[in-house]
């Protein structure tokens, strides 16, 4: 087995199975059309709440894009799921993170560390 297996395996495994406990207080907020300057939406009791800030995009029929940005909290699966089904979507784990329209999904950092396997 190769060095770099033994390696990259476990810090894929802890990546991708790690749960989130974001600590973010403050995100950019839109919903529907996005323009500078964005407002600043305070998460709601962020001293109990793990939230994260999301930065989405999505065409509806006839062709319109909604964009919506704000707080979600950190474990709510039906935001994940359907977060996962937009080709433009993300999440990010610090405060007013959200801003800019560079979709990164995680998965490709954790795809780029299985380049290692080969």
């Amino acid at each position: 087995m190769k060095v770099s297996t033994v390696i990259s395996l476990p810090v894929f495994l802890f990546l991708c199975f790690r749960t989130t406990q974001a600590k973010v207080s403050q995100c950019y907020s839109c919903n529907n059309t996005c323009h500078d300057p964005l407002d600043i939406e305070n998460c709601v009791a962020p001293e109990r709440f793990n939230y994260r800030c999301l930065s989405s995009t999505s065409k509806i029929p006839y062709g319109k894009d909604i964009e919506i940005k704000g707080c979600v909290l950190s474990d709510d699966e039906y935001i994940i799921e359907k977060c996962e089904q937009l080709s433009k979507c993300y999440m990010c784990d610090t405060d007013l993170c959200n801003s800019a329209g560079a979709y990164l999904p995680s998965f490709l950092v954790l795809f780029t560390s299985l380049l290692f396997l080969l």
